[in-house]
């Protein structure tokens, strides 16, 4: 089997649950699946983006982001326009874009979808630049 590099992008501040020891824990379980991961965890807002932008430049099979739908906002707006593959390990208080598309909402359940390697397109909108994959409010919603 052919490893796979894969950029682990771990938001520690989403959600509610702890994302302690998932920096050891995913890597080795995502080795079984042929994959070699770096873990990169964020400190704050345009972190992810950067990060995933830096992942695809290098060469990185894939980016998987882990916390809520702002982490995946974050993580995909890296990515447009490159051929590098992106996964959601929903950690994050409601992963709407995850339940939306039926990743399971358990972080170890949904390394099954991973394993799949089962890649599918994906549409995005932009406002005023700024591209968004989960969800957009404006007036008072914002």
């Amino acid at each position: 089997m052919e490893t796979r590099r894969l950029t682990l992008i771990i938001n520690p501040k989403s959600g509610t649950l702890s994302k302690k020891g998932l920096d050891r824990w995913l890597p080795l379980h995502l080795g079984r699946l042929g994959y070699e991961v770096d873990v990169v965890y964020t400190t704050g807002p345009g972190d992810a983006t950067r990060i995933s932008r830096e992942a695809a430049a290098a060469g990185a099979y894939g980016v998987l982001a882990c916390g809520g739908d702002g982490t995946v906002n974050e993580v995909t707006a890296g990515l447009i326009h490159t051929p590098q593959p992106w996964g959601i390990l929903p950690a994050g208080s409601a992963n709407g874009l995850a339940r939306h598309i039926g990743i399971p909402v358990d972080v170890e359940r949904s390394l099954d979808v991973i394993a799949e390697n089962h890649i599918v397109n994906c549409d995005y909108g932009t406002v005023n630049g700024q591209p968004f994959f989960c969800t957009f409010g404006m007036g008072f919603d914002a």
